[in-house]
């Protein structure tokens, strides 16, 4: 996890939050400057999803998405069982404290080095699961610069445990 100092209230929206209009942010970027700032007035402009959304949304998705079932496997089959529940706790926190500081390239790493500490040989599945809800999240902002960062995040997890980018 990032920082729980702060604990500002989260969006009201569904995850993933519906598709954004084209146009609203260029396309290229001319600089990775540029690239960060849209990125941030997305995030800033719809808010940090709550996990009450993303809940939802891993319970009654109908499409066939192999993130989404074994989230689907996490939550539903094993959440009344502690140590599930525990890790999706665990997946949404680490997703929530990278997108309110999503440059921020230590705290990432960080929070992958928590998740590989807690979990050990399990921890690719919650990073996993943790770099698939933001890129999800992401992507509705209809906007190539903005739709890549899950990239720029994974990159900042580069040889955390197993992790490669």
């Amino acid at each position: 996890m990032l920082n729980e100092e702060d604990e500002e209230p989260s969006c009201d929206l569904p995850y993933p939050p519906p598709m954004m209009k084209e146009g609203v942010w260029e396309d290229g970027c001319e600089s990775m400057a540029r690239e960060q700032e849209i990125t941030e007035e997305y995030i800033e402009g719809y808010g940090i999803p709550k996990e009450s959304s993303i809940l939802y949304f891993i319970r009654t998705y109908e499409g066939n998405n192999e993130a989404v079932e074994n989230l689907k496997k996490i939550v539903e089959d094993f959440y009344e069982e502690g140590e599930a529940g525990i890790m999706f706790d665990d997946i949404y926190e680490t997703m929530r404290g990278i997108l309110k500081k999503p440059f921020d390239k230590e705290a990432i790493k960080r929070s992958g080095l928590w998740i590989v500490k807690k979990y050990e040989e399990r921890h690719m599945e919650v990073m996993m699961m943790s770099n698939y809800l933001i890129c999800w999240y992401m992507k509705s902002s209809n906007n190539m610069c903005i739709a890549s960062y899950g990239r720029v995040q994974e990159y900042y997890w580069d040889g955390v445990g197993n992790w490669l980018a």
